[in-house]
């Protein structure tokens, strides 16, 4: 009887482990970190960065969410918002446009997509919301 308690004992210790280690696995659960198709962003500090292992060099556009339900915009590509495959962009709040000064807890949608020389359609477009 004490061996059959033991097993399940240590059977119930392996569970709860593994478990644990489910949970801790899907810490990428947090708002200040995004991964769509390749790309992602993440909050660092007063930044975001933008990592683009898409495949293709990406365009972006970053907005506070209240202020891009207020303006408009084109998905235009140039060298300043374009990041080639396998690099990084790092973003300070200030060049996020909004209408006033950014704070921890306001939501920005980085709109993103494949660079080009003409305007992008807004189903070509994607975009990643992060928490500052």
């Amino acid at each position: 009887m004490v061996k059959r308690d033991a097993m399940y004992l240590s059977r119930s210790l392996k569970l709860l482990v593994g478990l644990l280690l489910l949970l801790t696995s899907c810490e990428n659960s947090d708002d200040s970190i995004l991964t769509q198709k390749g790309v992602t962003t993440r909050v660092e500090g007063e930044t975001i960065v933008i990592d683009n292992n898409h495949g293709k060099p990406i365009s972006y556009f970053a907005v506070e969410n209240e202020t891009a339900q207020v303006i408009n915009w084109a998905a235009i590509s140039s060298d300043e918002n374009t990041i080639a495959n396998r690099a990084s962009k790092t973003i300070s709040w200030d060049d996020i446009i909004s209408d006033g000064s950014l704070q921890s807890g306001d939501y920005v949608i980085v709109y993103w997509w494949v660079a080009q020389d003409s305007i992008s359609t807004s189903a070509e477009l994607k975009q990643n919301i992060v928490v500052l």
